[in-house]
């Protein structure tokens, strides 16, 4: 993937890869016991085990330190044998951890810079092997690894030989890479969040503030007939059935311009649009999305209104109509949420959270006259 790093434009690699890295710093952070705590009740064993998986781990550079998944922690049990003629009798497998068996039905439990001893009644079957799980993230990297430790070499050359065109980038400046790859998931300037409450429509031109007040007018009959029976009653009836009917009202307020408030924004009164052919547009949209499900009333809007256009959201759908006169709404994109705007770029935001509930935040840009979309920025919660 190519990205800007230190004012030049590179190929950066897998982007998968600082992302699994940057999932793992969030879910070792919840990690409970530190590898420093001490050992001092533990057996030679279990000592030897943290000691030698210790030396390991922290040599690790990043982003592969970071990375929870089962290479790495194969990885680094491949070279605890090569380094340790002790440990490399020792029983180990892999799931999600290192363990390491310490006594019948005991084993040693390493995880990121945690260790802790837990009971198993499962048979302990050995797998911590590389070349089990060729198709993890990173696997390649930790092979390379694999092969310096073999070969009784340093693994301090691993940007020169992994990353060459970010090292070049920054110079062979250690602070400069350092900095670079703290900010490798950011890829273009992000505005500040832009707050919108629910049912409100920001004009980001004068700050006027509009707000849609959907009701229900009453119910009209659709020409079909239902059937209904009662229980004291055998005769089946027919009778009209009915379809609710909707209306909105539309108000608005607008900023009161004191040059003695400058730095503070209040707004005048509530008063009612009578002018509204653009919002009818989505007033429509509204009907045509909820009227099935009978959620007209509980549904939630939020919107901008640009130079051009009106942009505005329904749950987590993107919907796109004129500002001025009336146009049918189209949508734009799915699955995301407004974050900002900026010029003609419109900011969105998609939260996913995974089983482990650590969230993944993609913020996005959207060209509003091309819908030309740019990443701009992973970060892990």
């Amino acid at each position: 993937m190519q990205k800007l790093v230190n004012g030049k434009i590179v190929d950066i690699g897998d982007i998968r890869l600082f992302e699994a890295a940057f999932l793992g710093l969030v879910l070792n952070k919840r990690a409970i016991s530190n590898i420093n705590t001490t050992i001092e009740n533990e057996s030679d064993k279990v000592k030897r085990s943290i000691d030698c998986y210790n030396a390991i781990y922290r040599r690790l550079p990043f982003p592969i330190y970071c990375i929870e998944n089962n290479a790495k922690y194969a990885a680094i049990a491949e070279c605890m044998r090569l380094t340790n003629k002790e440990v490399a009798k020792y029983k180990m497998y892999v799931n999600k951890a290192l363990y390491i068996e310490i006594d019948k039905g005991k084993v040693l439990k390493l995880l990121g810079n945690t260790w802790g001893i837990e009971s198993i009644r499962t048979n302990f079957v050995e797998n911590a092997k590389l070349s089990n799980f060729i198709g993890d993230t990173g696997y390649n990297e930790y092979k390379w690894v694999v092969g310096k430790i073999k070969d009784k070499k340093g693994i301090d050359k691993y940007y020169k030989e992994n990353m060459p065109e970010i090292i070049e980038a920054c110079n062979n400046d250690n602070n400069t890479l350092r900095n670079e790859l703290t900010n490798i998931l950011n890829f273009k300037p992000v505005p500040q969040k832009l707050e919108i409450n629910e049912n409100l429509i920001i004009d980001i031109q004068n700050g006027d503030v509009y707000r849609m007040d959907v009701y229900l007018v009453g119910k009209v009959p659709n020409n079909h007939k239902v059937r209904t029976f009662s229980l004291s009653d055998t005769d089946i009836k027919y009778t009209d059935d009915y379809l609710p009917t909707y209306g909105y009202k539309l108000y608005k307020k607008s900023v009161i311009e004191d040059e003695m408030l400058s730095e503070s924004v209040y707004y005048g009164e509530q008063t009612e649009v009578t002018e509204r052919d653009a919002f009818d547009s989505i007033f429509e949209n509204i009907l045509r999305l909820g009227i099935k499900e009978d959620t007209v009333m509980s549904t939630v809007v939020k919107g901008i209104i640009c130079e051009n256009c009106i942009i505005y959201q329904v749950g987590n759908k993107i919907f796109k109509c004129g500002n001025r006169d009336y146009s049918r709404s189209v949508e734009v994109v799915h699955g995301v949420e407004i974050y900002s705007l900026k010029n003609n770029k419109l900011y969105l935001r998609r939260l996913i959270t995974d089983a482990s509930k650590v969230s993944k935040e993609t913020i996005y840009s959207m060209n509003i006259d091309n819908g030309e979309l740019e990443i701009c920025r992973i970060r892990f919660m």
